[in-house]
């Protein structure tokens, strides 16, 4: 009886925990993970927001999401270029409710000044050490370095860290 209670444990668990993110397989999509917390089929759930995310394009990469903010809806993208194997620009389209202007630059990485790379304790931010990512908004149209920007769904410690040494690799200087 025990075997056949735990063998239907081992069928339905995964219809439990929903599907699972498609992991990063181009540098690009490595930032994108480690940095946004976006893989194909991401998601995030937190307070009245929630966001489902699907891969469009593999260069560069290109994510779009079903947002809701507190009932607001809308898609938005993020974008993925590299401009050498070391640096990438993400930017961020959506309606103006959203985004000002509808597209803008969201953010740079320059993996040479990063010094690490982790989530957060609660696992709503990325965990940045160095000067390597900046981000711009409504108030810093610059891109200002911040050690931890929001993330966009909900990234698995150990796969943000296999996503951050393909980065590595790639580029060639150690975080």
């Amino acid at each position: 009886m025990k075997r056949a209670l735990l063998a239907a444990a081992l069928v339905t668990a995964p219809a439990f925990l929903g599907p699972a993110a498609a992991f990063a397989q181009s540098p690009e999509e490595a930032v994108a993970y480690a940095f946004l917390g976006i893989a194909d089929g991401a998601t995030l759930k937190r307070a009245t927001t929630t966001m489902a995310w699907k891969e469009t394009k593999t260069a560069p990469a290109t994510f779009e999401g079903d947002v809701d903010v507190g009932g607001r809806k809308a898609t938005l993208r993020f974008i993925v270029h590299p401009t050498d194997t070391c640096h990438y620009e993400i930017t961020i389209e959506g309606p103006v409710s959203f985004v000002p202007g509808n597209s803008r630059l969201y953010g740079r990485v320059s993996m040479g000044e990063i010094e690490s790379v982790g989530l957060s304790a609660d696992g709503y931010k990325a965990d940045i050490a160095g000067s390597g990512f900046c981000e711009t908004g409504p108030v810093n149209p610059a891109c200002v370095s911040v050690g931890g920007p929001d993330l966009f769904g909900s990234p698995d410690r150990a796969k943000q860290k296999e996503a951050v040494d393909l980065l590595v690799a790639t580029c060639g200087a150690k975080p």
